[in-house]
């Protein structure tokens, strides 16, 4: 359920109209209590920073930073930034040298960009909190059955593209020292048709919505290195 008081329109009224809000509100509605507005939070892979600034309304936070490395959108998230908000954007060199720095890590489906899964969740390892969590959506697996015409798609704009499984993923992050799980994410508001936009990216409306609820993935990385231990001690045993 969405945070009493806050609706969708609120981003609207800062000026975010991103095509990704529905499965940003979803994201940030299952982040697990408790909540004390003193968070240090990473958004690994901003964009143009408007997850960071989405996240400021609906649950406020004393520091937010935002990495990515198209300098293009880095520059576009401090343009768009209220002097009210406590965010700053830069590349992920800026993480070299942290340790245990972050309360709270969130990514938008970007591990099908990333050729070194296990450099990318050592790193998160090394900057997050013990008892920090790291919350990170997935639509593009292999599982997904859109995931082929995404991926031409993605592959004929330039991009290069990865194939992971959940369980890839998974393993992955858990070798890496997290606590993982994995849910559905459970998106409240509506998928938004256009006449081109949508047949392009989902094939048809009714496809969006069947992979909206059916394929679109939340994981949860859990730093907790007492539990970590006893995982280890296990599988000494």
């Amino acid at each position: 359920m969405a945070r009493a008081g806050w609706h969708l329109y609120d981003a609207y009224a800062l000026g975010i109209q991103s095509g990704n809000i529905t499965f940003w509100t979803a994201m940030v509605n299952e982040v697990i209590p408790p909540h004390t507005g003193q968070e240090v939070v990473l958004d690994y892979g901003c964009g143009d920073g408007q997850f960071l600034r989405l996240l400021y309304s609906m649950r406020p936070f004393s520091y937010g930073l935002g990495v990515d490395v198209n300098p293009v959108l880095l520059e576009k998230a401090r343009r768009n930034r209220r002097e009210n908000e406590p965010i700053e954007y830069a590349t992920p060199a800026s993480l070299d040298g942290i340790e245990r720095k972050f309360d709270l890590v969130f990514s938008q489906e970007i591990f099908w960009m990333i050729a070194d899964l296990e450099a990318l969740a050592k790193t998160i390892y090394r900057v997050i909190k013990d008892k920090g969590e790291y919350y990170a959506t997935m639509g593009c697996h292999i599982e997904n059955p859109l995931w082929p015409h995404r991926r031409r798609l993605l592959t004929r704009e330039g991009f290069c593209v990865f194939d992971y499984s959940l369980d890839e993923v998974a393993d992955v992050f858990y070798r890496a020292g997290f606590e993982v799980g994995l849910k559905r994410l459970p998106v409240e508001y509506f998928n938004i048709y256009h006449p081109e936009f949508t047949p392009q990216r989902a094939q048809s409306l009714s496809r969006l919505v069947q992979t909206t609820h059916d394929h679109k993935m939340l994981f949860y990385f859990r730093r907790d290195e007492e539990w970590r231990r006893e995982q280890e001690q296990k599988h000494q045993q």
